[in-house]
């Protein structure tokens, strides 16, 4: 099986610099530590009044699942916002566009790189989530869903985070469009969950659906990134000619 080059280089990359060992053990320390702040609090109040109020146990559970929700929501797109800009900063997208690599060769390698570091981060992470099972109330399918959930929400972001660096010609600009695509739907998708009730939609419904929606709008985004490494190399190509 032929290993996508662009990928084997950003592996490469990736396991000589620090950057992912960091992100993991910061990670993964600040989840745990929230952890045992929170069970601190709950046998202090245990102490204190003789009552072991078990519905804490799942709000630290909610708690952490949401501040690793925000942590992916924040770290996804920072891998992949420079992913092409770099390139043309450092004028070595011209020199990948002569190869013999598709454009999809380029953008599946760049999202694969991401998507290798998050999946790497969210599966670390799962210890810390399941302390929640020493007392109930979470099963693991649930879990399961919530990793799942994690995963979609993953390569969604990584998605915009690779089209606006297709489409922008500086880090920064891409950088700012991929976060304010991220938390305008994110904040919509909020506000649907808020006012489900109202519009007669269902929990488990809703979250479905929005699921395949994020997957749908991941293969778009792919598909336009390609398309603008395509043109790309077309109009260099039709330059030098």
């Amino acid at each position: 099986m032929r290993l996508n080059p662009v990928y084997k280089k950003e592996a490469l990359i990736s396991a000589r610099s620090y950057t992912l060992p960091f992100s993991i053990t910061a990670v993964n320390a600040a989840l745990t530590l929230l952890v045992l702040i929170s069970l601190y609090a709950i046998s202090s109040n245990a102490e204190d009044t003789g009552e072991i109020a078990y519905t804490s146990f799942l709000r630290v559970y909610y708690l952490i699942a949401g501040i690793e929700f925000l942590m992916i929501l924040l770290l996804s797109p920072a891998l992949t916002a420079s992913s092409v800009t770099s390139e043309r900063e450092r004028k070595t997208l011209g020199i990948l566009l002569t190869t013999q690599l598709t454009p999809a060769d380029i953008i599946l390698g760049k999202l694969m790189s991401a998507m290798s570091t998050m999946a790497v981060i969210i599966l670390s992470s799962a210890p810390v989530l399941a302390t929640v099972f020493i007392y109930g109330g979470v099963t693991v399918w649930q879990i399961l869903l919530l990793l799942l959930i994690y995963f979609v929400t993953a390569i969604y972001t990584a998605s915009i985070g690779i089209l606006s660096s297709t489409l922008a010609r500086s880090s920064a600009i891409a950088t700012a469009a991929a976060y304010a695509a991220i938390f305008l739907s994110f904040g919509l998708m909020g506000a649907l969950l808020y006012f489900r009730d109202s519009m007669g939609l269902g929990t488990g419904q809703l979250i479905s659906s929005m699921l395949i929606t994020m997957v749908l709008f991941s293969v778009i985004m792919i598909m336009l990134s390609e398309r603008g490494i395509h043109m790309e190399r077309h109009s260099r190509r039709k330059r030098k000619q």
